[in-house]
């Protein structure tokens, strides 16, 4: 059965809601999920079955079976396949990261720009050190799930575009193209590819797996509504009366939250 391009997108949200879901609720079972997501149980069954084959889950034997021989199989995000690389085009220099599923530093690798940095010769780096990382992980078995590119600067993620990056005198660059570009014929060829604002990453690293310490190079912030970054110049909205709680967190001592109406998420922006 062929599914039309918007089946296959609805079936890829339900997909990453499944895998969100576990990764703040780990040890859910397929009854669990249909409960709480609401999907339709064929669907929840079909997907799961997708999401165990292709690595991104495992399924673990619960107390309750153990014990009474009743209760469905728990489900956890699997750590031992699949890797995400990451690279930051930071002001200072570029760097690479190959972390597990659950967070864990598999390898990382790092290089300082030189005087007078040019944005070409940053994205060189960038390649050089993300297959570098990639091929230190290969004898952990890990296959690459995907790449993502923070760029201290304004990004259009449709395009991987970004307008500039002031902070080191670049003009607009085609950060997806051209890593693409670079990648051509070599092993990270097919992995799929997404570029970010630094600053939104960040944000989207510490909503997963917590604060780190601060860098303290810099001072930005990031909006999440239901579960994803709001762009507000792509995405004008009217945020309600926000209310700030304090606490040590990236780059920024202060988390803002609106209060959670009924049945509706909150809008986070950490800074």
């Amino acid at each position: 059965m062929n599914f039309t391009r918007d089946e296959f997108r609805l079936r890829d949200i339900s997909a990453r809601a499944i895998v969100r879901h576990i990764t703040v609720h780990p040890g859910q079972t397929r009854a669990d999920l249909i409960a709480r997501l609401a999907l339709p149980r064929s669907t929840v069954i079909s997907l799961v079955h997708r999401l165990l084959h292709d690595g991104w889950l495992m399924e673990r034997e619960g107390a309750w079976a153990r014990q009474r021989g009743r209760r469905s199989a728990e489900l956890h995000l699997r750590p031992d396949r699949l890797m995400l690389l990451g690279v930051e085009l930071g002001v200072q220099g570029v760097r690479a990261v190959a972390i597990s599923l659950t967070g864990e530093m598999l390898a990382e690798a790092a290089c300082e720009h030189g005087e007078n940095p040019t944005a070409t010769g940053a994205l060189d780096t960038a390649v050089r050190l993300l297959l570098d990382i990639r091929k230190r992980s290969e004898r952990q078995d890990h296959q690459v799930a995907g790449i993502g590119i923070g760029v201290p600067g304004p990004v259009d993620e449709a395009s991987g575009c970004t307008s500039g990056v002031p902070a080191l005198g670049w003009g607009p660059l085609a950060v997806a193209r051209l890593v693409k570009e670079r990648l051509r014929g070599l092993p990270l060829e097919e992995a799929p590819l997404y570029v970010q604002n630094d600053v939104e990453v960040a944000a989207a690293g510490e909503r997963e797996f917590g604060a780190r310490p601060s860098g303290d190079i810099a001072l930005g912030a990031a909006a999440f509504a239901r579960h994803r970054i709001v762009q507000p110049f792509k995405e004008p909205t009217r945020l309600p009366t926000l209310v700030a709680r304090y606490g040590r967190r990236y780059n920024a001592p202060a988390v803002i939250e609106e209060p959670a109406r009924p049945r509706e998420p909150a809008v986070e922006a950490i800074c």
